[in-house]
């Protein structure tokens, strides 16, 4: 081998040297950047699973909140019957009361009562008013 050969082939060696040391740095930033973004990879993952908790919880809250509410409308249309009823049935033995105080007839009374509030379905009660006294049967 010639000497010219020789040195030809010392400066390609030490250019691909040098080119094999900026190829490690640049590898070496790669792997740096790969952790970082590996690492932003999992706490995105864990921001995710903490919102899709949240997002359960809520879920859960909304369903707990309308049964909630749903309980309530049902509570207060019973109380609401309930209130209709009593008036009705205030009302009902006002009547009565003052039909028995107003009749002087010492006989029976047939009354017809509507049955739970259903005006179309009557039935005939007796009552038997004397003077300012009623008793039905």
């Amino acid at each position: 081998m010639t000497k010219s050969v020789s040195d030809a082939d010392r400066r390609r060696i030490s250019q691909l040297e040098k080119v094999e040391a900026a190829l490690r740095n640049e590898m070496t930033k790669l792997k740096d950047i790969a952790e970082v973004a590996s690492s932003q990879a999992r706490a995105l993952e864990a921001h995710q699973a903490s919102r899709d908790k949240e997002v359960v919880s809520l879920r859960q809250q909304l369903l707990d909140f309308q049964a909630q509410s749903d309980e309530k409308t049902v509570i207060g249309i019973a109380l609401l019957g309930a209130l209709s009823l009593s008036i009705f049935i205030w009302s009902l033995i006002k009547w009565l009361a003052q039909s028995c105080n107003t009749d002087e007839n010492t006989g029976e009374i047939v009354l017809l009562l509507p049955v739970w509030g259903n005006f179309s379905c009557f039935v005939p009660i007796q009552a038997n008013c004397t003077g300012t006294s009623c008793s039905c049967r």
